[in-house]
């Protein structure tokens, strides 16, 4: 027996990944130059604070950037997110911002909110 499956875990047909690599490349070419300001408020809520919190640190933001966001609004935890998002974004580029945030979602296994995030770009779909 696996460790995986002692754990319980099922891993998909690709190592864990859920999507085969040309899936995937097809997916981060269609978010490649989509605007995300419209989308931001929609995503800040589907993402949360802890979540945009592993996101920033991942993309290399200091902890004293991240804390400032936090301690800005210190009994608004949306607003935390809301305000670091918009940081994290015009940090990565308003081109590459959706891909680099799907991406980083997947390496995180937070596969569920990747896909809610691409639903709601596709639904109001804006490029830059």
């Amino acid at each position: 027996m696996s460790v995986f499956a002692s754990l319980g875990k099922k891993l998909g047909p690709n190592g864990g990944l859920t999507k085969m690599p040309n899936q995937v490349a097809e997916e981060m070419q269609q978010l490649r130059g989509i605007d995300l300001w419209p989308h931001l408020p929609d995503i800040a809520k589907t993402l949360g604070w802890k979540d945009m919190k592993q996101v920033a640190e991942r993309s290399g933001m200091t902890i004293a950037t991240i804390e400032s966001h936090q301690l800005n609004s210190p009994n608004d935890t949306e607003e935390q997110c809301s305000s670091l998002l918009r940081a994290w974004v015009e940090k990565n580029g308003m081109t590459t911002a959706s891909e680099t945030l799907i991406q980083t979602l997947r390496r995180m296994n937070k596969n569920a909110k990747a896909n809610n995030i691409v639903a709601i770009i596709s639904n109001k779909d804006n490029t830059v």
